[in-house]
């Protein structure tokens, strides 16, 4: 696939995951934490869970949440320094308030962040995902800015799953020397 692909593919699959109703979308996204046990025993990768807090179209993770809180694993997501491009793993509760942020992010209120050296397993979004782990975002280059920084843990690094709809999963990918690739890709 050409790199000059990227925009037409974004196109292509926003347009599939549009047409997923909004009920499917829950039950599907509700199957997400069997899945996720399935594939990667989080009760072998120590240190906290790193989500997101999904935004419209995209796969909700939150029932991972729980999961990991069943392990007694910290839960934590990303807040946005737009200017710097940059992600920080900040702790998540359910009491932390949230807020829409620029671009609709939705962003924890008073965030603590958590070291990068006490993730265990990152949930990463995208626009696509290969089954052989390629993936490719939203075009900002937020998420591969900040595995490239977990990736400088060496062999204490967490574990990268991509986690996304059925809908999501193509042949190839136009991937680039910066995008990083997941161990795991899990879909529903």
């Amino acid at each position: 696939m050409d790199p000059t692909d990227k925009a037409l593919l974004r196109t292509r699959i926003a347009t599939a995951l549009g047409a997923i109703p909004e009920d499917a979308a829950v039950t599907r996204a509700a199957r997400l934490p069997a899945r996720v046990k399935a594939i990667s025993d989080l009760s072998a990768h120590p240190g906290a869970l790193m989500g997101y807090l999904a935004m419209a179209g995209e796969l909700d993770v939150s029932g991972t949440f729980w999961l990991a809180w069943s392990y007694g694993r910290k839960v934590c997501v990303p807040s946005t320094d737009w200017q710097q491009k940059r992600i920080t793993p900040v702790l998540y509760t359910p009491a932390r308030p949230i807020s829409k942020g620029k671009h609709g992010v939705p962003e924890i209120e008073g965030p603590r962040e958590v070291p990068l050296s006490e993730i265990g397993v990152v949930l990463v979004p995208g626009v696509a995902f290969t089954k052989t782990g390629l993936r490719i975002g939203r075009g900002g280059g937020f998420y591969d800015r900040f595995l490239a920084r977990l990736l400088g843990l060496g062999e204490a690094r967490p574990v990268f799953v991509g986690v996304c709809f059925s809908e999501q999963i193509v042949d190839d990918l136009p991937c680039e020397a910066h995008d990083v690739p997941m161990d795991l890709v899990v879909d529903v």
